[in-house]
């Protein structure tokens, strides 16, 4: 199957047919893994097992001199507020990007 590039905005895209996005189980909305393997481009739905950083979260809380009953609640505090801060990250993502300042790979990984 071939398809086309396409001009929107200041970008561009690609339609997807829907028989092609049935037959995988995506939608209209879906959130999707976006991935360059091999010179391809590899589209897929996100894992099941996110990683929610708790590990992460309790190291700081403890190295922070939370303990007991004030690690608990903490802990539970921050992990209530997480998605909010996951949504926010990605609105600013996303102004970044549209603002043309986004980092490539190599400067966000490899400084």
């Amino acid at each position: 199957m071939n398809i086309k590039i396409k001009k929107w905005g200041n970008s561009q895209g690609i339609i997807l047919p829907k028989l092609v996005l049935d037959s995988l189980g995506f939608g209209v909305d879906d959130d999707l893994d976006l991935e360059i393997q091999n010179n391809k481009i590899v589209l897929s739905k996100p894992s099941e097992s996110f990683d929610d950083f708790s590990d992460l979260i309790l190291e700081d809380l403890i190295r922070d001199g939370y303990h007991g009953e004030d690690l608990l609640m903490e802990f539970k505090r921050i992990k209530n507020n997480f998605p909010e801060a996951r949504e926010s990250l990605r609105k600013d993502l996303l102004k970044e990007y549209e603002a043309g300042d986004m980092l490539d790979y190599e400067e966000a990984f490899n400084d």
